[in-house]
């Protein structure tokens, strides 16, 4: 295969996504509640987390976490002294990132091979929120693009979400790579879109028997540096 083109999954793949203390994003929203009485902010922390776990377990598409947030508050009958966006743009202060082992070294060298990166997330931050969250813990990163699932409603493993990235650049699926921590929503998807899967497995997952019948075909490794010796073996990759 000769590589064009290199997306990568943002979340454990680029970077570590992670807060400054124990629930410091929600205290960033709680915060902006009007009067809030007898509802305690352990109440409150307990009624998101489950409202999100509902959200990511029955939904196939992603709104911007402001929709969200203005669904949940006009759901629970409680008023902000802000405006929404205001506090979605204060609860994403209240997480901190980094990059993940290995991945500036990697962009590194495909840089050296003159090929370009960009990343697709599945996220319900905006674009400007999560380039901001990268940008932060990997200043003057190399990316082209960053696209955030929330401005566009479909994610993946949505072959419209990795297409719309190969639309963008230029490629085609089947000249791209696409490099991901999530078996099911990276690889199964990336594999059906038609692009060359490659599953960074640094958790030491072990595929679930559906996903590996649906990804048929993929490259598993452990550290950016694998990743780098793999494709430089010359027989099956070439730039």
């Amino acid at each position: 295969m000769k590589i064009k083109y290199v997306f990568f999954d943002c979340w454990d793949t680029v970077i570590h996504y992670q807060t400054k203390e124990p629930y410091s994003e929600l205290k960033q929203i709680y915060k902006h509640i009007k009067n809030p009485g007898s509802y305690s902010f352990e109440d409150f922390c307990l009624d998101k987390n489950k409202f999100m776990k509902d959200y990511y377990r029955d939904t196939k598409y992603d709104v911007s976490i402001e929709a969200l947030i203005r669904f949940f508050a006009e759901y629970k009958g409680f008023e902000f002294d802000c405006t929404y966006s205001k506090v979605a743009d204060d609860m994403v202060k209240g997480y901190e990132a980094k990059t993940i082992d290995g991945v500036e070294g990697f962009i590194d060298f495909l840089g050296s091979r003159k090929i370009h990166s960009s990343v697709l997330s599945n996220t319900v931050l905006t674009q400007k929120q999560t380039e901001w969250i990268i940008d932060k813990a990997w200043p003057n990163n190399k990316f082209d693009m960053i696209l955030a699932s929330s401005a566009y409603g479909v994610k993946k493993p949505s072959k419209l979400f990795f297409e719309l990235g190969a639309n963008k650049v230029h490629q085609k699926p089947e000249d791209c790579i696409f490099i991901g921590d999530n078996i099911f929503t990276d690889i199964v998807g990336a594999y059906k879109t038609g692009m060359e899967p490659f599953y960074f497995n640094w958790k030491k997952r072990i595929p679930t028997k559906e996903a590996l019948d649906s990804a048929k075909r993929f490259t598993e490794f452990h550290s950016y540096r694998e990743l780098e010796e793999i494709l430089s073996e010359g027989e099956k990759y070439e730039f």
